[in-house]
């Protein structure tokens, strides 16, 4: 269980820096606005997430 909990520790800080990372890197490298950039950050993060729950209902 310690194993367990210390996998989704690390799995949860990922995501989170993923998610604080995308966008400005989508500023500085793609040359897109900050509206862009949140919106198509949402946009991969929703997709991603509901696509995880469907292919992770299935395993």
């Amino acid at each position: 269980m310690l194993h367990l909990l210390a996998g989704v520790a690390l799995i949860t800080a990922a995501i989170a820096t993923i998610g604080a990372w995308l966008p400005s890197f989508g500023m500085r490298f793609h040359g897109l606005s900050i509206k862009e950039a949140g919106i198509m950050a949402a946009l991969a993060g929703g997709f991603f997430a509901a696509a995880g729950s469907v292919l992770g209902g299935h395993a």
